[in-house]
């Protein structure tokens, strides 16, 4: 029990201090954080009032990548964060926001 303890706290000081390095919260109740999904997040949203087509692909692109920043989810898609190790602790946060982004 007390290796467990050690070792729970030896990760969240590494997270911590990968939160640090980096610049990005984990945090997924923390509204800055890129984890902080709100009530009103659902897959079923439209997040662009226009469907791409191959005429629209410009004004569809500013549409969607501006509504990724001001949800400050366009980390999911830009490449600036990648899925964590499955024994990391924010794998479950990640995987519900990726999903959340993908949907």
């Amino acid at each position: 029990m007390e290796n467990e303890n050690k070792n729970m706290e030896s990760k969240n000081d590494e997270n911590k201090n990968n939160e640090e390095a980096i610049g990005i919260k984990f945090d997924p109740n923390d509204p800055q954080s890129l984890y902080f999904l709100s009530s009103s997040d659902s897959p079923s949203n439209i997040i662009c009032p226009m469907s791409l087509n191959g005429n629209n692909y410009p004004y569809w692109r500013h549409l969607t990548i501006n509504t990724l920043k001001s949800k400050n989810k366009i980390a999911f898609v830009n490449g600036t964060i990648s899925k964590p190790k499955n024994i990391s602790p924010e794998v479950h946060d990640w995987k519900r926001c990726n999903s959340m982004v993908i949907a």
